[in-house]
């Protein structure tokens, strides 16, 4: 693990508060497009980690085993 200077000159450790701010700093862009990369948020971001990302999962909402869905369900949230 290590801190990473940010686009404010700050160092900030990998968190999860620190990639909440970098999604924060590309909220307009990200209702656009939740798509864009949210890595190197600008300087008004103090508090964001520098190399943060976005994970998409691709999940079934009708199958065949509901039991399976539920607990697929389950187990991502």
């Amino acid at each position: 693990m290590a801190a990473i200077k940010n686009q404010a000159g700050k160092y900030v450790l990998p968190s999860t508060a620190g990639t909440t701010a970098a999604i924060d700093a590309f909220k307009d862009q990200l209702a656009k497009d939740p798509r864009i990369p949210i890595a190197n948020p600008p300087a008004t971001a103090p508090e964001a980690y520098p190399i943060s990302t976005l994970t998409f999962l691709i999940i079934p909402k009708d199958g065949k085993d509901a039991q399976k869905r539920a607990a697929l369900k389950q187990f991502i949230q």
